[in-house]
């Protein structure tokens, strides 16, 4: 737990989705320093919101995989090569 919630500092994505966030739709539109630094905990919250969407999920489909192992293989195995297939038909 701890490794994983460490790793969450340091996560090129987190590091690029704030850097984003706030050279393309923040600084542009907003100069006063209080005011750019009041988006901080905003997008914080709006980060740690997806993330824990995204471990819910993670957690649900974990289960259900688990109890479908080979049916969720073949299934991911065919959609595999049907992109590879259409790829390359249309590539």
């Amino acid at each position: 737990f701890w490794a994983g919630f460490v790793l969450q500092f340091i996560n090129v994505k987190g590091i690029l989705y704030g850097v984003t966030i706030f050279s393309n739709f923040i600084v542009p539109y907003y100069q006063d320093p209080i005011i750019i630094s009041l988006f901080a905990p905003i997008l914080t919250a709006v980060a740690f919101t997806a993330i824990s969407c995204w471990a819910l999920g993670g957690d649900l489909f974990s289960r259900l995989i688990s109890r479908n192992y080979r049916l969720f293989n073949f299934i991911m195995g065919g959609l595999l090569v049907y992109t590879a297939i259409a790829s390359l038909m249309h590539g």
